[in-house]
């Protein structure tokens, strides 16, 4: 078991890189703690359900340009290109045969935000998708919100509908820096004056609920300096 895992985990920079940064009290096996034995295992899952993967290029062959692209949930469960950060659900949003891929844009099924968010912090993740075994055949390029993006997508799509968004949240490890911040901070002050006054005060609210806890938190922890 033990030579199993030491083999799973150098394969696997994501397990690597979550030891290093995760301190662990209690009664350690061999190298590993009791919890990231828990996540080897979790992991060594999803990695053996890619075999049956649901997810064909027609699914995505839509996201092929900036207009139309997957974000929401969906790409929060995409890892932001050299970050390591995400919602953790590969498998379940986008693998299973009733996941459902959130998009936005042009086509997408949540509120087009490009009118005034433009191109900003969209990205091409056709190269990490295929690393993660998404069969994608000749789709040349899958374009997706990156984290910031997608939590503002959310965001625009529930303030619109006069919904205050308590599903959409910071914790997890979602965002590992400063800089996320700032970005997701950027886009709610572009999208604010595409609002009424109501739906304004929604997301002021959810920002003082959520992203202000959120960041000072994380500037606790010693990921970013406090101001």
């Amino acid at each position: 078991m033990k030579g199993l895992l030491f083999s799973f985990v150098e394969r696997n920079p994501l397990i690597v890189a979550r030891q290093k940064r995760t301190a662990f009290a209690g009664v350690l096996f061999g190298a590993f703690a009791l919890p990231e034995i828990a996540l080897v295992q979790h992991l060594i899952n999803e990695y053996i359900f890619l075999e049956q993967s649901t997810m064909t290029p027609l699914d995505i062959a839509h996201f092929s340009s900036p207009e139309t692209y997957i974000s929401g949930m969906t790409a929060l469960s995409i890892p932001d290109a050299g970050r390591l950060g995400g919602d953790w659900h590969f498998i379940a949003a986008l693998c299973h045969p009733d996941s459902r891929i959130q998009s936005a844009g042009v086509g997408g099924n949540l509120e087009n935000t490009n009118r005034f968010f433009g191109n900003r912090m969209l990205a091409d993740k056709a190269d990490i998708l295929r690393g993660r075994g998404v069969p994608l055949e000749k789709v040349a390029s899958v374009y997706c919100a990156n984290h910031p993006r997608a939590i503002a997508d959310l965001l625009f799509h529930s303030v619109k509908k006069g919904l205050f968004p308590a599903h959409v949240t910071l914790n997890g490890g979602i965002f590992e820096d400063a800089h996320e911040f700032s970005m997701l901070d950027e886009l709610m002050k572009l999208m604010s004056p595409n609002l009424d006054t109501e739906e304004l005060e929604i997301l002021l609210r959810w920002k003082h609920e959520h992203f202000t806890p959120a960041k000072a938190g994380l500037a606790v922890s010693g990921s970013i300096p406090l101001r």
